[in-house]
């Protein structure tokens, strides 16, 4: 009888064991949801920190025979020291005017010629796969194929490769809740691909 009992209250114990063990298991995160529409200033922040995350270095590199030739012996002659700095005086002006009106344009330019861009758009993020619906058409891509997720100032960016991505603005989220679970989820389904936080040019973008 009592080897009887020790026997039934250890299986009893293993049970219950069983299914406390069962029931805690983790669940994924859950899906996150984000509506909205593209505007000007979206496409045109994701334009400045493409152009300027790649060309910041150009301008020490002019600037520095600019700083060269200024600091050069006082005794030397002020108008022989202009003419020699002209020619990176003026490649300096353009190259600012260029990476100054570019992302204008190009971010124009994009608004116009992709009218789906015009449309509502909205991202379902689970923990697989994030599926993108617009106006006519829908995607879906797996976070397996992410190269990078960057942050800028206003933006998410998820990059598909080193040059091609999807905007997500952080104006699409709704709250600062839903974007800190989306983060959470990003970082459960890329493990050690977290999200790249702002540099010096992102935390203008």
């Amino acid at each position: 009888m009592g080897s009887d009992q020790g026997d039934g209250g250890t299986g009893a114990g293993a049970e219950l064991f069983f299914q406390v063990g069962y029931h805690r298991q983790v669940n994924p995160p859950p899906m996150v949801e984000v509506t909205g529409t593209y505007c000007l200033d979206d496409l045109r922040r994701f334009h400045y920190f493409t152009f300027w995350r790649r060309g910041w270095w150009l301008y020490i590199l002019v600037a520095i025979p600019l700083v060269i030739l200024a600091a050069r012996a006082p005794g030397a002659d002020s108008s022989t020291r202009f003419a020699n700095a002209l020619p990176f005086v003026a490649l300096l002006f353009i190259y600012t005017i260029f990476y100054a009106v570019a992302p204008d344009l190009g971010a124009w330019n994009q608004l116009r010629k992709q009218a789906h861009l015009r449309d509502p758009v909205s991202y379902a993020f689970t923990p697989e796969t994030i599926m993108i619906r617009g106006t006519g058409s829908s995607s879906t891509i797996a976070w397996s194929i992410l190269f990078k997720v960057r942050e800028t100032k206003s933006l998410f960016i998820l990059y598909m490769g080193p040059n091609s991505g999807e905007v997500v603005p952080k104006r699409f989220f709704q709250s600062p809740d839903e974007m800190e679970r989306w983060r959470a989820l990003v970082g459960a389904s890329m493990g050690a691909k977290p999200i790249e936080e702002p540099g010096f040019v992102g935390r203008w973008c």
